[in-house]
């Protein structure tokens, strides 16, 4: 019956966020905490007469509240108790317990909803306490399981309300002076929830019809701390190495067997000589976290038979279908005692991101019989990656360096980068994956990245890692250069970069004949990277000309969780602009207000249109 009642209440207001916190949980004196099978978790808190519980709220952007429900169980000679309810000292409302519809069911195992308390109020960014009274009772008290909040919010869950992290509220930005000869910006968000905590899943790309000159800043985040928590979090991304991941799969039935995952079906027919093993799969629907190349390198079929003591040899025949539906047929392998495993290596982009993708795998034995013959595991993965750095250019301050990366998705369109001074003046190095920028700590003899671009237009800056630190990690990132930004992962293939490296300078050519030209300037407190002569042949309305990338599961878990334009106080990053999706404005301040468990030091980012003006030396 109570969870009939939540599911009627919750139907009645669909249009609502419903979030629901357990009241033995509330911190109070007197109170005790009772098991109750019925409870919805297993337990209640019980009170006598004024006595009470609190909780304190953290809202972190101003929220429009209801209580729709408290829970509560009572005696079965309930004369009618009375629970109050107050928000920061203010009463909301109250309710009673004797409701004539749950008189004659009154019992302590028993939990009944109190309907509406009190009206909608606001709650305004800060810390909140709820506290609950209990204004009239008998001796024996009542019993409360949960209350139920309704909220207009969608991205709040019960964590965001707990005061486990710590935001700060005087974090503000000077309004810009308006460019002379330029309009702002047109900005977009295309932002979708995650639980990757390794996922871009926030997108904010910056439109304009004329504009050519723009420019990135990273500063040190302007919360206060000397955390500097930096590892990487998959567990709850669903990664594309393994794609997918069979074990122990009898051949010796004489009837078909389907085995299932979320993303692939493993079959195997056996007829009375040979056993057929298909696994036919989907590649879509990955986070993305190390960008398309995961799913379109997983080249790597490894296969691994077990009880092979009951035979001489089984041999396998391998066949595969991808993008082109046309079948492909692989080698021949012969398993044995010696040799109980193989690894089948598939071409690049072989797969097509659809459920159209098939491995067929023929197996037989030296007797026709398997005899216990089985396969033990069975996974697709992604082929192993080689990272070749090399040196282009060290002065001593700074130091640019280069990355042969093998597989990466562009791979068959990777930049070239071309000196134009120094040492290496007028070579040409090939097949570049990415160029680093790195700056000389100014109190150490070591070197702080500050700045990459890869060859896709992805990039990302930050300023020197402080004093008393190793490195930082980087955080959000920008695609540089014209892109539809309402994709699941937005890029511009590079063509080549004319690198000038004592003026930290690079012209940046696409293959869509797009240009710029980029020049960093450093310092050890910020990292500035200026964007002249900006040309696109794609349509300006369409292409993001900059499209700002970052990672946001909760607050106190992302690379960014607010954003401010021109100067305004800043909005939770995941919420639409006043008005809708979009926003004008020449200035935009990417932050965070809540002290981040994720990469705690990557840094804030400043994006800035300055104009049509010619180049800077």
């Amino acid at each position: 019956m109570r969870d009939l009642l939540v599911l009627l209440l919750f139907i009645s207001s669909c249009h609502a966020r419903l979030l629901e916190l357990e009241l033995e949980d509330f911190q109070g004196v007197g109170r005790s905490i009772v098991t109750r099978q019925n409870a919805s978790d297993g337990k209640v808190v019980h009170l006598l007469y004024d006595k009470i519980i609190r909780y304190e709220m953290c809202v972190h952007s101003p929220l429009e509240m209801n209580i729709s429900n408290i829970f509560f169980s009572n005696d079965v000679d309930n004369k009618g108790d009375e629970i109050s309810v107050y928000m920061d000292e203010r009463l909301v409302g109250s309710f009673r317990t004797n409701q004539p519809q749950y008189l004659s069911l009154s019992k302590w195992n028993n939990f009944y909803p109190s309907g509406a308390i009190g009206e909608s109020f606001r709650l305004d960014y800060g810390r909140h306490m709820l506290t609950i009274r209990v204004t009239q009772a008998d001796d024996f008290g009542v019993e409360l399981d949960n209350i139920q909040f309704e909220i207009g919010d969608a991205i709040i869950t019960n964590k965001n309300l707990a005061c486990d992290v710590y935001c700060f509220d005087d974090i503000k930005f000077e309004t810009p002076s308006a460019a002379a000869d330029i309009d702002g910006f047109k900005i977009k968000k295309f932002n979708k929830a995650s639980v990757c905590a390794e996922e871009e899943n926030v997108k904010v790309a910056f439109y304009h019809d004329t504009a050519s000159n723009f420019q990135i800043k990273a500063t040190r985040p302007k919360y206060a701390t000397c955390s500097n928590s930096r590892q990487a979090d998959f567990r709850d991304c669903k990664l594309a190495s393994p794609a997918w991941k069979f074990n122990d799969v009898q051949l010796s039935s004489g009837t078909p067997v389907v085995h299932k995952t979320h993303r692939a079906s493993l079959a195997v027919d056996k007829s009375e000589t040979s056993a057929r093993v298909a696994v036919t799969f989907d590649m879509s629907g990955f986070s993305i976290t190390r960008g398309q190349g995961e799913r379109q390198t997983a080249g790597k079929l490894f296969v691994m038979l077990g009880k092979l003591d009951t035979t001489e040899a089984a041999f396998a025949k391998v066949s595969y279908m991808g993008k082109s539906g046309r079948l492909e047929h692989g080698t021949e392998f012969t398993f044995d005692q010696e040799f109980p495993s193989n690894v089948w290596e598939i071409e690049d982009n072989f797969w097509g991101d659809n459920n159209g993708n098939k491995i067929i795998i023929e197996i037989t034995t030296v007797d026709n019989t398997f005899n216990g013959v089985y396969v033990k595991e069975i996974r697709l993965e992604k082929r192993d990656m080689e990272v070749r750095p090399f040196m282009l250019y060290n002065d001593g301050i700074f130091l640019f360096e280069g990355l042969h990366r093998d597989p990466w998705w562009l791979k068959q369109t990777a930049m070239k980068v071309n000196m134009v001074e120094g040492g290496a003046s007028g070579k040409v190095f090939d097949d570049v994956a990415n160029l680093r920028l790195y700056m000389k700590k100014p109190y150490d003899d070591g070197y702080s990245q500050i700045f990459v671009i890869h060859d896709d237009g992805h990039s990302r800056v930050q300023p020197v890692t402080p004093h008393g630190m190793d490195w930082t990690p980087f955080g959000s990132s920008l695609v540089i250069g014209p892109t539809s930004a309402n994709v699941q992962r937005p890029f511009v293939s590079i063509k080549s970069i004319d690198l000038v490296p004592s003026k930290l300078k690079m012209t940046i050519r696409y293959h869509d004949e797009s240009s710029l030209v980029l020049k960093v300037v450093a310092s050890p407190k910020e990292t500035i990277v200026k964007i002249h002569k900006y040309k696109t042949t794609k349509d300006r309305k369409q292409n993001a000309l900059l499209t700002f990338l970052s990672t946001w599961v909760e607050n106190g878990y992302s690379y960014v969780d607010h954003m401010s334009v021109d100067g305004a106080v800043g909005n939770g990053i995941m919420k639409d602009f006043v008005g809708g999706d979009t926003k004008h404005g020449t200035r935009a301040n990417f932050y965070r207000k809540c002290l981040s468990r994720l990469n705690t030091q990557s840094p804030d980012i400043e994006i800035t249109v300055q104009g049509v003006s010619g180049d800077e030396d």
